[in-house]
């Protein structure tokens, strides 16, 4: 059988710092995940369904449970392994490339000196955070 705690505040053992619960909740990541665009494969989540990978430098992350609306909010990160050069995640600005309540499409780019150099690739780990309310 199901339960629930209904509280207000959360306190630590001395009562002498306490939080809000919607701090708590409004505050926690609704999603996130860490996905490998070589392999491809999810290497860790939470609220995600799956990730797609559309073709090279492209993947759209899937959530098990909706967002509420499109307002959320993201952070992202690639890394890469070996060298100096500079990589860079970001949402796609064309019509194909929209940010759903059900999903978020990525493109990932070789960046040397801050400029698309070779333009879309893939990369051994991408990392995603998503905030916001769920439906």
């Amino acid at each position: 059988m199901a339960s629930e705690l209904r509280v207000t505040t959360i306190a630590n053992n001395a009562g002498t710092e306490s939080v809000d619960t919607t701090y708590v909740i409004n505050g926690s990541a609704k999603a996130w995940s860490n996905y490998n665009q070589v392999t491809p494969a999810v290497t860790g989540s939470m609220n995600i369904a799956s990730v797609t990978d559309v073709s090279n430098g492209k993947h759209t992350v899937n959530f098990t449970s909706s967002m509420a609306d499109t307002t959320y909010a993201v952070a992202t990160y690639v890394r890469r392994n070996s060298d100096n050069d500079n990589a860079g995640a970001y949402l796609g600005s064309n019509s194909t490339d929209t940010k759903t309540t059900a999903a978020m499409k990525f493109k990932t780019l070789y960046l040397d000196g801050g400029t698309a150099a070779n333009g879309l690739t893939d990369y051994a780990e991408n990392g995603h955070h998503f905030m916001g309310d769920l439906a």
